[in-house]
C-alpha cells in the first residue's frame, strides 16, 4: 500500500511526528508514485500484517469511473485523517484511510 500524509500538519521522523524532521523521500524504483497529492506527501510503500489493515479507520470504494490517488486524497482531507493509502490503480482502486498507521504495517 502506497501511504500518504498531511505535510502541512505533520512531518515524519521514525514514524513519529515531529515538528523539525523531514519526510523520507521514498523508493528509488518499483511502482510509481506521486511525492504528493494536496497537503499529503508520499510517505512509503507499507505491506500489511495478518492482523488487519495498516490504515483502519475507513475504507473508500473507487467511483463508478475509477479512483485514483486525487481522489483517495479528496476523501482523506473531507474526513479528516491524516493518513491516506491506496492499493491498486484505477479502475478497481482501493484506498484507506486513518489516523494512526498501525503497528503490523
Amino acid at each position: 500500500m502506497s501511504v500518504y500524509y498531511d505535510s502541512s500538519k505533520y512531518t515524519v521522523n521514525d514514524n513519529t511526528y515531529s515538528s523539525s524532521s523531514t519526510p523520507p523521500s521514498g523508493p528509488v524504483d518499483g511502482p510509481q508514485t506521486v511525492n504528493a497529492s494536496g497537503p499529503y506527501s508520499y510517505l512509503g510503500c507499507y505491506s500489511e500484517g495478518s492482523n488487519g489493515r495498516a490504515l483502519a479507520d475507513r475504507a473508500v470504494a473507487a467511483p463508478n469511473g475509477g479512483g485514483s490517488i486525487d481522489y483517495c486524497e479528496s476523501q482523506c482531507a473531507a474526513g479528516g485523517f491524516q493518513y491516506f493509502g491506496v492499493e491498486y490503480v484505477s479502475p478497481k482502486s482501493e484506498s484507506f484511510l486513518a489516523d494512526i498507521l498501525t503497528k503490523s504495517s
